[in-house]
């Protein structure tokens, strides 16, 4: 194996006490657990397979998931035969990523924010806490399907821009397995190579101990508002890779805050008649990490986490963003569970973007003025 990937995989099959053929004769089904086990580490935030499966009409594995809570949070991912033939060496994750969806109950977010995937953190003394994540999934393909057997490819995948890779133990128990258990391979098996700079990354190169801040932009300033969806905190167009780093805060009291991502084409969509529920259904459904930054105290995927100060306590989140292909953002922030209004401290890198190097002067100077506005109106109001 190449030094950058360690990846042990041990697969039992426990031989069944008494064999029942299927009555249209195609192979054998074992009444007792198929086991696969292992720990795979690697640069790369895709490694595919953890195990490959064949299933009956129904089907589920018992899983056992660890790993460090600074490697948090990967994905585990089910393939279809059809699925895997999709896939390409030189996919980015995200691609790869698109094309899983074996399942009704995909994908399996090994996260504590995901009830079902049963994760919780072992606090460990002296060493690194791990994040457990014990439970057990359904095999019902999605869509439905006529045939009595159908394979599966589990994967596993870390879309993080922080680029940790993968550190992940696991074991799974699968249940309602037909013939043999192989963990076969597929071309995509090869070991990720290491990712090597590339343009974007060269803008965050280290100088002489000093960030390169001729290619960053900087914006940041405070928020502090009665309106439960304020709009916009920075307006930016990144090319291919481009992104920002984040660092939020505000008090522990006021969860959750949520920043938002819009489209120029979602942004001509609002109404100022429209409730703060209303405005972030503008955006596309479902749980969309990447245009939607969840700022809880527990996200841990957003590197959030509680910090005690003078003023009390504050939730700070500190990550990063990037994105595959040339777009143009417009940034808010809502709170539309509570009627505190907002408050947040924030700070935005800017990477790989277009326009104006400037833009922190323009952006500030917008957010001095609301708030310089929102005083006098308060105290002559």
């Amino acid at each position: 194996m190449a030094g950058d990937v360690f990846v042990y995989t041990l697969f039992s099959l426990l031989a069944a006490t008494t064999t029942a053929s299927r009555s249209w004769g195609v192979s054998s089904y074992h009444p007792k657990p198929c086991i696969f086990q292992g720990h795979v580490t690697t640069r790369g935030d895709w490694y595919g397979f953890l195990a490959n499966i064949t299933i009956g009409r129904s089907g589920r594995v018992l899983f056992d998931f660890r790993f460090p809570a600074n490697h948090c949070c990967p994905t585990v991912l089910f393939y279809t035969d059809d699925q895997v033939h999709g896939l390409a060496k030189d996919m980015t994750c995200y691609s790869k990523k698109k094309k899983a969806g074996a399942l009704k109950d995909h994908p399996l977010h090994l996260s504590p924010r995901f009830v079902y995937s049963g994760c919780f953190k072992e606090k460990k003394f002296g060493s690194v806490d791990m994040y457990v994540c014990k439970g057990g999934i359904s095999l019902d393909p999605n869509p439905p399907v006529e045939s009595m057997e159908t394979r599966y490819y589990i994967a596993v995948s870390h879309c993080a821009d922080d680029k940790s890779g993968l550190n992940l133990r696991y074991e799974l128990n699968v249940e309602g397995h037909v013939a043999k258990c192989r963990n076969g391979h597929h071309p995509t098996t090869l070991n990720p190579p290491l990712r090597h700079p590339s343009s974007v990354d060269r803008l965050h190169s280290v100088k002489g101990g000093q960030k390169d801040e001729k290619n960053i932009c900087v914006i940041k300033g405070v928020l502090n508002t009665t309106a439960s969806w304020y709009g916009w905190l920075a307006n930016f167009t990144v090319d291919r890779n481009g992104g920002f780093r984040f660092s939020f805060s505000y008090p522990y009291d006021m969860q959750t805050e949520k920043i938002l991502l819009y489209t120029d084409a979602e942004a001509r969509k609002l109404k100022s008649e429209m409730q703060c529920h209303e405005k972030t259904y503008v955006l596309p459904p479902g749980r969309d990490g990447q245009r939607q930054i969840d700022l809880r105290s527990d996200a841990d995927y957003n590197g959030c986490n509680t910090v005690d100060s003078p003023q009390g306590s504050l939730v700070v989140c500190e990550k990063e963003r990037a994105f595959e292909r040339p777009e143009s953002w417009r940034m808010a922030v809502s709170n539309c569970h509570l009627n505190k209004g907002l408050w947040l401290n924030y700070k935005l890198e800017l990477f790989g973007f277009r326009g104006n190097p400037c833009c922190a002067c323009r952006t500030q100077f917008y957010a001095s003025l609301f708030i310089l506005l929102r005083l006098l109106t308060s105290f002559f109001g």
